[in-house]
């Protein structure tokens, strides 16, 4: 695996939507410069101390992956994913992190609460334009599958309440 570390701006804007709960949910977490692959897997368990997998893998696309065995989480989003990319899968390191129920929480229920980086993003006026249209392409993005749109309705219903409340609502399902 090969391993980078955040761009200064990239924890900015992170900071900006995730505040304090940011740094809770990077601890322990490396970013993983590439998309999960199943080949990954094998290094995890062997490596990391993962435990294997009985699922299927989802591989080919951003994803933040922990284990209840290991003390390391990872944050695989390459640096080419974009700001907004890699904000979303901090937004399911900070479940992870803050709400440690959240593993049991359904698929919706988790991309809601990592959607609220998009939702949170339009709050700050002080984002790049490149930033600003990364947060849109990525809402327009979640609106055109039917695996996100209704966690993106979901989140987008909490955006008048207080980060924590928002973060909140979503856990209590």
């Amino acid at each position: 695996m090969q391993f980078r570390t955040a761009s200064g701006a990239e924890l900015l804007v992170a900071h900006c939507v995730w505040g304090n709960y940011l740094w809770r949910g990077l601890k322990n977490v490396r970013i993983v410069d590439d998309h999960f692959r199943e080949d990954y897997v094998e290094e995890l368990v062997r490596e990391w101390g993962y435990t294997r997998p009985t699922g299927p893998v989802h591989s080919g696309r951003p994803a933040f992956v922990s284990d209840t065995a290991a003390d390391t989480a990872f944050l695989f989003c390459p640096a080419t994913a974009g700001v907004a990319q890699l904000v979303h899968e901090i937004g399911h390191a900070v479940h992870d992190r803050v709400y440690p129920a959240s593993r049991d929480w359904s698929h919706e229920q988790a991309e809601a609460f990592a959607l609220l980086a998009d939702v949170n993003a339009g709050r700050w006026r002080t984002l790049e334009p490149a930033e600003r249209a990364a947060f849109r392409d990525h809402i327009k993005a979640c609106r055109n599958n039917p695996g996100y749109e209704r966690a993106l309705r979901w989140a987008f219903s909490l955006r008048k309440l207080k980060l924590k409340e928002q973060m909140d609502a979503i856990a209590q399902g």
